[in-house]
């Protein structure tokens, strides 16, 4: 029996992000972001990356980031210049524990390999699982800041 096919319907076209009165709107949440050299050593450390991990951008620049958060063993390839496991961007999550032997935190990791001219090999950036979840993001109509992330 033949099978009845439907035609294509039309779909408007995508346009962009969400918009209010004539503005981009965005949400916003604080993130931390890191650049690992072809060492897998921190070259680059914001003050989220503070926040959330329990050092000093002066602690952390120069050091391996897998050792210095103790990342878990089955994830620390993923902050390994060259590794096989990072062939491609990796997303994932994991608890990490604070430097400063604070709270344990639940992160949420997006990993990018680089292969730019310099010595930069690895972008991660990273964001507190409980405290977007609990505090939501933020709110930017345009340029206009309505509502701050809530941390």
């Amino acid at each position: 029996m033949p099978v009845k096919r439907r035609p294509a319907t039309t779909r408007p076209a995508a346009t962009g992000s969400p918009r209010l009165l004539g503005e981009h709107l965005l949400g916003l949440a604080p993130m931390a972001v890191l650049l690992l050299n072809d060492l897998g050593k921190i070259t680059h450390w914001n003050d989220v990356a503070t926040d959330i991990f329990g050092l000093a951008r002066e602690e952390a620049i120069g050091q391996p980031l897998r050792l210095l958060l103790r990342l878990p063993d089955e994830h620390r390839d993923t902050f390994e210049p060259g590794t096989s496991r990072l062939r491609h961007a990796w997303t994932g999550g994991f608890l990490v524990h604070r430097a400063d032997d604070g709270p344990v935190r639940e992160v949420a990791w997006w990993v990018y390999p680089l292969n730019g001219p310099d010595r930069v090999r690895i972008l991660a950036i990273a964001v507190d699982v409980k405290r977007l979840r609990d505090g939501g993001p933020g709110i930017a109509l345009g340029e206009v800041l309505l509502s701050p992330p809530a941390w």
